[in-house]
């Protein structure tokens, strides 16, 4: 009889070239068969190594803000311990030389560039063949995103836990899988999709790096840090669970710096919110009509009065196509009340 291998049969624990490190007293066992496993950190654990070049980089990356560098770090903690439950994902918006892809080589150092997949967003929503690419990896990056503005459902599945298709070329499709990386985002830009619902809003970490650096000033620093990775992982790992949780799912609450940048984000990303700013003022003890979108020689009726033509008006004045009235209705409340937390009542049979 065949003695079963067991995945990681000591907790909570990290493997190194060295060694697994359990992350909870950071005791380092040496590698037995017994302690089977899939996945390895490319590198020696060393506890007494330390990366403070990288700390002071990362610190200028986000203007000095300790609470978003405190977010990066826990961030990569996550990406270290498979923190997926957190479902979060994080998207590093800046110009060409602004750093972020420097983060992103970062995050694939800290893992191991075989631990890593790195794809297109269009090519993760349309590929058929692209989410089997995911399983076993813990870090997902994804770059060229900024063109994208269609659905979102696979990056949504994949932050959100759910089963996702295993399913390779010449090869008949086995059962799915849910994918143990976290997803870091790299673009000039927020990604605009179709999806306008806070399934995809409440899972979004948006950190920009708007510190750009003097072309003639910029150096290799993939190669400079290098020597720094496993001082890195000891400076995330310090990190408890709790508050890497607080940081990366409770962001909001723990992250003020961040504040605008949600604000920002969110009316540059939906075209219902962008319409809220700029059109509608709210007031609790105040009710307006949804009313109906028509036009007279170009010109919608009831723009100034009811909330939907208000609506198509501001589409027509920025070149936007409106959403249907049967699809504004639920994502307006829904914006409201779960993503702005106001307290928007709809009376049925309102017009």
């Amino acid at each position: 009889m065949t003695t079963p291998c067991f995945f990681n049969k000591i907790p909570d624990t990290i493997p190194f070239k060295n060694g697994l490190l359990r992350i909870t007293d950071k005791k380092l066992f040496k590698h037995d068969k017994k302690y089977y496993t899939t996945w390895i950190i490319p590198y020696d654990y060393s506890p007494q190594a330390t990366c403070k070049p990288i700390i002071d980089w990362l610190s200028f990356c986000v203007g000095g803000n300790e609470d978003q560098l405190q977010l990066l770090r826990a961030y990569m903690n996550a990406i270290v311990t498979s923190r997926v439950e957190l479902q979060r994902y994080l998207e590093i918006i800046g110009v060409g030389g602004s750093g972020k892809g420097t983060f992103i080589r970062l995050c694939e150092l800290l893992v191991g560039e075989q631990n890593t997949h790195s794809t297109e967003l269009k090519l993760l929503e349309k590929g058929q063949f692209e989410t089997a690419c995911l399983y076993g990896k813990k870090l997902i990056t994804i770059t060229d995103s900024q063109n994208f503005a269609g659905d979102v459902s696979v990056l949504k599945a994949i932050t959100g836990q759910d089963t996702l298709r295993y399913e390779r070329k010449g090869i008949q499709a086995t059962a799915g899988f849910k994918a143990t990386g976290l997803v870091v985002i790299a673009a000039n830009e927020a990604i605009s999709s179709k999806d306008y619902t806070s399934g995809i809003a409440r899972r979004r970490i948006t950190v920009y790096f708007n510190q750009l650096i003097n072309s003639k000033e910029r150096r290799d620093l993939t190669k400079e840090f290098q020597p720094y990775i496993v001082g890195l992982i000891n400076w995330v790992l310090a990190l408890s669970p709790e508050q890497v949780a607080s940081y990366v799912r409770d962001t909001h609450d723990n992250v003020h710096s961040l504040h605008d940048v949600e604000r920002e984000n969110l009316i540059n990303t939906n075209p219902i919110a962008a319409w809220l700013e700029e059109r509608v003022v709210y007031d609790l003890h105040f009710s307006t009509p949804v009313g109906v979108s028509r036009s007279d020689n170009g010109q919608i009726i009831n723009a100034d009065k009811w909330l939907y033509p208000s609506y198509v008006q501001y589409c027509q004045d920025v070149g936007n196509k409106p959403l249907a009235l049967n699809r504004w209705v639920p994502l307006l409340v829904e914006l409201c009340n779960t993503q702005l937390g106001l307290n928007l009542m709809l009376n049925a049979g309102v017009t």
